[in-house]
């Protein structure tokens, strides 16, 4: 609600008739108010129930307005008749002009009134409409998604209840998989489609007004997206960055987890998203890249280096699937992250000791902030890849970057640099939904951004069109 104005009482004499009127319960205006004489209309500086005082540039060349507007905000409030009393100097060069009400009265319980009710509409607006600077119909379609599916997890988590009732534990998991199997694509593409929708309305809007648009979803749909571990741990990053080694594994494992079957099933349906299967798909292609590549060489030793290696999905795939290529291979990892390093490390052990493969893996924990600034150990090397990396670098950087990395590279090598193209389906729900901000490019982007290096530049992409690769032949 408004402060209440100020009161006072004001003398001022009609020069003309020469008398003095006094204005009791002078107020200050706590809010914007003009009075509107012959078109123009004016600042109030007070006004009491006969009277006001307003602000004018030079002086009136009229002394009576037989219609004048008094207004409150955006409210006409009441019509007047008045006239000019006296003029005098305020601050700098603005003039304070008296003015009599000569027929009508500006009623002061009605203006309290008109106050009160636009300190509620704000507040109702405020309360049922949020922050005016989102666009209302963001708002109402963000709060229409969250009815539907909170309703939607009721029926799920009530169905969930029904059939398991009865079940033992191993069978519950098993009826669980079924469901999701049946229910994940309908809640994916349903929960996905209204989400889009919403791009929508907010895509005229500057960067700025989007990503408060965003938070704003997160805030009023939180409660039903986080019950995904996985949109969790995007939301929290633990790590300081949204594609830990964790989240990671949570996409190459595409498991069914979460508190309640709603929860299970909104995982999977997230997990199944074009992004994720894209992501899946790039150790895939990485593991054909890489297989190929060794194969070409003819049993010649190597030296492979993968920047940001997280969990090392394509070794992982390369060892179970191709265990005696590799002999005379080394392979660096290199990330930023110690913990992923270990996490890989323990995952490759169990390869080894499952395939008897003999490749040599080094574990290097080292920022790329650390290679541009000194340069890169341990090369020249015969391959060189980073599947995510560049994701989250501008292109002065990228540049850099890619030039640093291309130092290292062997003559005869190979250098590969993944990125998210600008065609991703998932984006805005990335975005709106976990906070996840990549740079997407397009394979025109990736050209400049390695147009400066010498060799055979070609663009390719994984099956869902979505990770695109620049494959640079030095």
């Amino acid at each position: 609600m408004s402060v209440a104005p100020k009161l006072d009482h004001e003398e001022f004499t009609v020069e003309k008739d020469r008398f003095k009127v006094v204005r009791e319960g002078r107020r200050e205006p706590d809010m914007p108010c003009t009075l509107e004489m012959k078109g123009v209309k004016y600042h109030v500086i007070d006004y009491s129930t006969f009277g006001l005082s307003i602000a004018i540039d030079q002086s009136l060349d009229f002394e009576f307005a037989d219609r004048a507007i008094f207004s409150l905000g955006a409210v006409d409030v009441t019509d007047l008749s008045v006239r000019v009393t006296y003029e005098q100097k305020r601050d700098g060069d603005r003039l304070k002009c008296g003015i009599e009400i000569v027929e009508g009265e500006i009623d002061m319980d009605m203006l309290d009134s008109y106050r009160t009710a636009l300190d509620v509409i704000e507040m109702a607006r405020s309360s049922i409409i949020g922050d005016a600077s989102i666009p209302v119909e963001f708002q109402l379609k963000t709060l229409a998604l969250k009815s539907k599916f909170v309703a939607v997890a009721q029926v799920v988590n009530d169905a969930g209840r029904t059939i398991l009732a009865n079940s033992s534990a191993t069978k519950n998991r098993h009826l669980e998989q079924t469901f999701a199997e049946f229910f994940s694509p309908f809640l994916r593409d349903t929960f996905t489609a209204m989400v889009d929708d919403l791009q929508l309305s907010i895509k005229p809007l500057s960067r700025p007004l989007q990503l408060k648009a965003q938070e704003f979803f997160r805030k009023e749909v939180g409660e039903l997206i986080f019950s995904s571990p996985f949109v969790d741990r995007i939301h929290k990053k633990p790590y300081g960055y949204a594609g830990d080694f964790e989240m990671m594994n949570h996409i190459y494992n595409n498991d069914l987890l979460g508190e309640t079957l709603f929860a299970r099933c909104f995982n999977k349906a997230i997990l199944e998203a074009p992004a994720s299967r894209a992501v899946r798909n790039r150790s895939e292609f990485l593991f054909r890249k890489i297989k190929g590549f060794v194969e070409s060489r003819k049993g010649e030793p190597l030296r492979i280096l993968s920047v940001a290696s997280g969990p090392a999905r394509e070794i992982q795939l390369l060892l179970e699937r191709c265990p005696d290529l590799v002999k005379q291979v080394q392979i660096d990892l290199l990330d930023q992250d110690l913990q992923s390093l270990k996490m890989a490390k323990v995952s490759l052990g169990r390869l080894f000791r499952k395939t008897g493969a003999e490749v040599r893996v080094s574990y290097v924990n080292l920022a790329i902030k650390n290679i541009l600034e000194s340069g890169l150990e341990g090369g020249p090397y015969d391959m060189i890849y980073s599947a995510g990396l560049f994701d989250y670098f501008s292109d002065a950087v990228a540049r850099i970057a890619a030039s640093a990395l291309y130092r290292n590279l062997a003559d005869k090598g190979r250098m590969i640099i993944g990125n998210f193209n600008i065609e991703n389906p998932t984006r805005f729900l990335m975005e709106c939904g976990g906070d996840w901000h990549l740079i997407h490019r397009s394979g025109d982007d990736m050209t400049k951004v390695l147009r400066k290096l010498p060799g055979t530049l070609s663009i390719e992409m994984e099956d869902e069109n979505i990770n695109l690769f620049a494959v640079l032949d030095k």
